[in-house]
């Protein structure tokens, strides 16, 4: 089926990235890239993460104290699509009363049996709370993935107690120069949309949600120097080490990931907003 940007209703013929016979295409108004065709209920797995537990756990104590920070402690605080719970640990150990929607039912028990944390399996669309209310809702990456984005920001407000919060990450790859695309790929049809900054605004206006808080994070240094630190720690050290330190090698793979996530988040915060980045919001229901 033909899709088209659900934020301005638009569609266009520019095509910036081909992948698994799908296309991310460019709102000529907002500048963000829509998947066309919509993919059907059978070609997304949502129970599926397509990101290394790496990619969550490195930067957990990071976004715990962004959030402690901005928000204060002592929060109820829901986290939707929680994976295996890292954050919502960091969180739990700085005061938070935490509990996680995730649909998967192997990181539910993860989550459960490791950090002893409360878990909800389902989707965020379809899991009834009834009438229990949080102080913040927070999500990682899901802008990207829900069939409609505004329904689920809806459901989120629902769920957020009077004077509450909805808190997010998000990359920002539209808008950009298609320079940016050949470092990485879109991950078509999972990836629906992904957002330009101009789009991000958009949206959250139309879904009158006020934004407070911001933190860019331009993964440039990601991008140039964890190639650099790969070739050095995986391709050259791994082969020569691995045969004296057996499993041990496995160190040298963490010391890449922990330096991925360093400069991902600590370096990019001050790197000129220039080109692809992430995102954490901190954003408030109108009353």
């Amino acid at each position: 089926m033909e899709n088209q940007c659900f934020i301005c209703e638009q569609s266009s013929d520019v095509v910036v990235y081909r992948q698994n016979g799908f296309e991310s295409r460019l709102c000529p108004d907002c500048g963000l890239l829509y998947c066309n065709p919509l993919p059907q209920d059978n070609e997304v797995d949502f129970e599926r993460d397509f990101h290394d537990d790496s990619f969550y756990k490195m930067p957990a104590k990071y976004k715990a104290k962004w959030l402690a920070k901005k928000i204060g402690y002592g929060k109820d605080f829901l986290e939707v699509g929680s994976g295996k719970g890292h954050l919502l640990n960091e969180l739990a150990n700085g005061g938070f009363q935490v509990a996680g929607l995730e649909p998967n039912p192997i990181r539910i028990n993860y989550m459960r049996d490791t950090y002893s944390i409360e878990a909800h399996q389902g989707l965020l669309e379809d899991y009834e709370f009834y009438e229990r209310k949080f102080g913040v809702v927070f999500h990682v990456d899901l802008l990207a993935h829900f069939p409609d984005p505004f329904l689920a920001l809806e459901k989120m407000k629902s769920l957020v107690e009077k004077d509450g919060y909805i808190s997010f990450e998000v990359g920002i790859i539209g808008g950009i120069s298609n320079f940016w695309y050949r470092f990485f790929t879109f991950g078509l049809p999972q990836h629906r949309w992904l957002y330009s900054e101009k789009s991000m605004e958009k949206f959250l206006k139309k879904a009158n949600l006020i934004i407070l808080h911001r933190t860019s994070h331009s993964l440039i240094p990601y991008f140039i120097l964890k190639r650099i630190s790969s070739i050095i720690l995986i391709s050259i050290l791994s082969r020569f080490l691995k045969p004296v330190i057996g499993k041990k090698a496995a160190v040298l793979i963490r010391l890449n990931q922990s330096f991925s996530t360093f400069l991902r988040y600590n370096v990019g915060r001050y790197f000129p907003n220039y080109g692809p980045l992430t995102i954490l919001y901190i954003t408030k229901p109108v009353s």
